[in-house]
């Protein structure tokens, strides 16, 4: 991960054609390293979205693909299955990257098309372990 007290820097830098970018990048990280230890993040697109108020779509996404890497580890992608009844089952990465029906079975759930499966998974993000860690060291000093 990039030093918390160079993160700024480093993402003006990186995204030097593309101030928008860097600037979501930012307001991201404060937003989750402020609220990291104190509850737990579930951080939807539209969520995100309304946090940075972002010129494009594009640059969220570009935003978001960056902090999911493994240069920024400030961010994990998460998946949940919502049922009939609302409840969200999570998903475990594992099995998403398997496909629809390995996920399905793994949550004992039938459908009739992989697309009815999709089209009632969640995609969310959260902190990193580490980023949690990091905060969480941060309120103790």
């Amino acid at each position: 991960m990039v030093d918390p007290s160079k993160f700024s820097q480093h993402v003006r830098r990186l995204f030097g054609e593309r101030p928008e970018v860097a600037r979501i990048c930012e307001e991201i990280a404060r937003f989750v390293i402020d609220g990291a230890s104190k509850r737990t993040l579930h951080l939807t697109l539209s969520l995100l979205r309304r946090q940075t108020y972002p010129s494009t779509d594009s640059d969220l996404l570009m935003a978001i693909q960056y902090l999911t890497g493994a240069e920024a580890d400030l961010l994990e992608p998460n998946y949940a299955y919502l049922d009939d009844s609302g409840e969200q089952l999570p998903i475990a990465n594992d099995q998403i990257a398997m496909g629809a029906a390995a996920a399905a079975a793994s949550l004992g759930v039938s459908f009739t098309s992989e697309e009815e499966f999709e089209a009632k998974v969640l995609m969310y993000f959260s902190p990193t372990a580490h980023v949690v860690e990091v905060a969480r060291r941060a309120e103790a000093v």
